[in-house]
């Protein structure tokens, strides 16, 4: 009975120095990866496109009106 005790503790120490050896390469791979990420610089992006018309511009604000006269009659009938 003894004996399968330490048979049993040996397998469990072996599998704790195992996870122990995965936690030490995978904390090298973090730093290595975090290292890699500060060094990182993004490529240049061009514009997304060029800035609306004054037409484009006024038709989303008309919507914004619409919408916010929407609200204040709902309260109003409340």
């Amino acid at each position: 009975m003894y004996h399968r005790v330490e048979d049993r503790s040996h397998f469990y120490f072996d599998r704790y120095t195992e996870t122990l050896t995965r936690v030490e390469e995978l904390e090298a791979q973090v730093a290595q990866l975090q290292q890699r990420l500060a060094e990182y610089e993004p490529p240049q992006q061009p514009p997304l496109a060029p800035a609306p018309s004054e037409e484009e511009s006024s038709e989303p604000m008309e919507m914004e009106e619409e919408e916010e006269n929407v609200p204040s009659d709902a309260n109003s009938r409340v």
